[in-house]
């Protein structure tokens, strides 16, 4: 049965391989892993199969479909709910916007972005130079993968909402190849990558949207290489616990209570460090240099609401060894 069962591996894996390959679909095999079994994938004709139950995982309008069987319409309910749930500012309304963030057009001019540019400027200093496999996680649009680009590292883009201008069809329709940033319909709570795939990952503005943070911590610490680091922006973090649960309490009224909508949590700074090291990530807090107009909008609504304010640091969590006991 083995020998049948390595034969047909075989043959399978001859057939893939003489199908048409794309360059950038071919490198994500070495990275990629089904978000089913687990298991290897490979380049079919289409997209990518899964070696081990068969399921074809296609890339079409540019973009890898990769969801388990059944996840597609549930994956893009959650989608739409996401994408209307941009805290601060407002998302692109044209590919034209999509293309200009962070730092000009329409969509640019809020206090939000400006915020958001000063801080994806500190992450790319930290995450310094080199041609590192980085994934965004929660990417949108991919504003930041296109920094990552630009700075000369390989970025996947995964997200839940496929529709440009405010979905990682906006990548493609923008004239980026696979090659240059590789655009991944996923869940990125399910992290599908093998393990110790990844030179760092990236979650910007979206861990508050993670329904269970400390098992998300421990999946994404097996994916990261010894050394590799997670940099999670634009989290908002307390002091204090009352004040967190009040502030995320509020943010998830506006989002509304619909079966679809996104939880968005708030922050204690002390247990979310320990959830990092919990993980073997180790943690460190950056503050970036956020502009005068934004840090005092913050001092304003603490004065207002007579109670402690989230701040937005970018908590940075390095993987160490024993991160490899992580939860599957």
């Amino acid at each position: 049965m083995e020998a049948d069962r390595s034969v047909s591996a075989r043959g399978r894996t001859s057939a893939l391989r003489a199908g048409t390959q794309d360059a950038g679909v071919t490198r994500l095999t070495e990275i990629l892993a089904c978000p089913s079994c687990r298991g290897e994938l490979l380049v079919g004709p289409s997209g990518m199969v899964c070696m081990g139950e068969g399921t074809t995982f296609p890339v079409r309008d540019g973009v890898l479909r990769l969801l388990a069987g059944g996840e597609e319409k549930s994956g893009a309910e959650r989608g739409t709910a996401h994408a209307g749930a941009w805290s601060g500012g407002r998302p692109p309304r044209t590919l034209e916007e999509a293309a200009a963030l962070p730092r000009s057009g329409a969509a640019s001019r809020s206090l939000a972005w400006r915020a958001r540019a000063r801080c994806a400027e500190s992450l790319l200093e930290d995450l310094g130079g080199g041609s590192k496999v980085v994934v965004d996680l929660g990417a949108g649009c991919g504003w930041f993968s296109r920094m990552l680009l630009a700075a000369g590292h390989s970025p996947i883009a995964v997200d839940l909402e496929v529709a440009p201008p405010v979905g990682i069809g906006a990548i493609p329709a923008l004239g980026h190849s696979f090659t240059e940033i590789a655009p991944v319909l996923a869940d990125m709570e399910s992290l599908p990558f093998r393990p110790e795939s990844l030179d760092a990952a990236v979650a910007f503005g979206s861990l508050p949207y993670v329904r269970d943070p400390p098992l998300f911590l421990e999946r994404l610490a097996r994916v990261l290489r010894p050394g590799g680091e997670f940099f999670a922006a634009m989290v908002p973090v307390h002091r204090d616990a009352r004040a967190a649960a009040q502030a995320g309490q509020a943010r998830e009224k506006k989002l509304g209570n619909g079966p679809a909508q996104p939880s968005y949590r708030h922050f204690v700074e002390s247990e979310l460090l320990d959830w990092f090291r919990a993980a073997g990530l180790e943690p460190r807090v950056v503050e970036p240099s956020y502009d005068r107009a934004f840090l005092l909008s913050r001092a304003a609504k603490s004065a207002l609401l007579r109670s402690e304010v989230a701040r937005f640091p970018l908590v940075i969590g390095r993987r160490t060894i024993r991160a490899v006991a992580g939860a599957p």
